[in-house]
């Protein structure tokens, strides 16, 4: 046996040695040690407590800049807060030309003791059962308060969804499965279901199906069938900045509302954001106006001083204004449930 036979196990285990060892500490020093103004922080050694002071000093940390084929850009930031005497960290996915805006956001469930081999937030799951957005909460409620969803655990249910987004509504109705609701999220871009997932722990499950695909044409093909939803949520929004950012034009056009009435459940609710940067009214007002002809009740829901909400319906007198009463108390049972905390700002 040759010199070289003879020495290349024993050197080929030295390198992978090295290989592994060089590895590990990149990872060590990415997990527990970052580069600030200050030099380099280390969080080794450190204390849960030391830790969680740590983070609420630096309040967020960008986590993933994602970029997709089309050169839309993204930024995932995690935020650290004190609430409640523990930390409380959530996940928000921006766009990076508008950074004002938050697309989605999500509540980390924390590990059970937090040191400096679990301080990586990144690695965190989501808590899937928390809603932070009000105007996701709403788009949740609404289907309850307007009585199309019911908490009646022997009642199937059909929940439509166009726009992924990170997928926190999707999530949580995923979590509540003990509801019976079946639901269907479509989404035309897959770079952005791919960060649903990767960032967002979005995922299918027994009650939860995402379609990679166009809501548009998709409707058509619902048409056809005899299947008829109790809520549609719609959710499709611009990735760039403009006056109104949400919803894109096509949602607009008279053929694909007629499509999203005829599938919609006889006591059914279509629930529609709107997000514009300026002239507010002047664009919530135009989308009832477009909206209104064709459901029996069409209104238009406050939930933030300059933010309103599309809500329709295919029963007649079924608006906020003429059911006040009746939909706080349905919103106090919503509240009770989920522990949104809705009702005070609609009382």
């Amino acid at each position: 046996m040759s010199l070289f036979s003879r020495l290349f196990p024993h050197a080929f285990i030295a390198i992978l040695a090295v290989i592994f060892a060089i590895y590990f500490r990149l990872y060590e020093v990415f997990l527990v040690e970052e580069i600030t103004d200050e030099g380099i922080v280390s969080l080794r050694g450190r204390s849960e407590q030391e830790i969680v002071e740590y983070l609420l000093k630096k309040k967020h940390k960008v986590v993933a800049t994602p970029c997709s084929p089309t050169n839309s850009c993204f930024v995932v930031v995690d935020s650290y807060h004190f609430e409640d005497e523990a930390l409380v960290v959530r996940r928000n996915l921006l766009h990076r030309g508008n950074s004002a805006y938050s697309l989605t956001g999500v509540e980390l469930q924390p590990p059970p003791k937090i040191t400096w081999r679990s301080a990586d937030t990144r690695k965190w799951r989501v808590n899937k059962l928390v809603v932070d957005a009000r105007y996701a909460k709403v788009m949740v409620a609404a289907g309850f308060f307007m009585e199309s969803l019911d908490f009646d655990e022997g009642k199937h249910q059909e929940v439509l969804m166009a726009g992924l987004g990170g997928g926190v509504i999707s999530n949580f109705f995923s979590q509540i499965d003990y509801l019976n609701i079946s639901t269907i999220a479509v989404e035309i871009d897959p770079f952005i279901v791919n960060i649903a997932k990767q960032w967002f722990d979005n995922e299918e499950t027994a009650n939860l199906q995402i379609i990679r695909g166009d809501f548009i044409p998709f409707l058509g093909e619902l048409q056809q069938e005899t299947k008829r939803y109790d809520a549609i949520i719609v959710d499709v929004c611009h990735s760039d900045t403009r006056e109104l950012i949400c919803p894109i034009e096509e949602v607009r056009n008279e053929e694909v509302i007629r499509k999203l009435q005829a599938i919609l459940s006889e006591t059914g609710t279509l629930i529609l954001n709107i997000c514009a940067i300026s002239n507010h009214e002047q664009n919530e007002e135009a989308l009832l106006k477009e909206f209104d002809p064709f459901f029996n009740t069409c209104f238009l829901l406050k939930y933030l001083p300059n933010r309103r909400m599309l809500i329709c319906s295919n029963r007649p007198n079924w608006s906020w204004e003429d059911n006040k009463e009746r939909f706080l108390s349905n919103l106090e049972k919503v509240d009770d449930i989920f522990d949104f905390r809705l009702t005070s700002f609609f009382q």
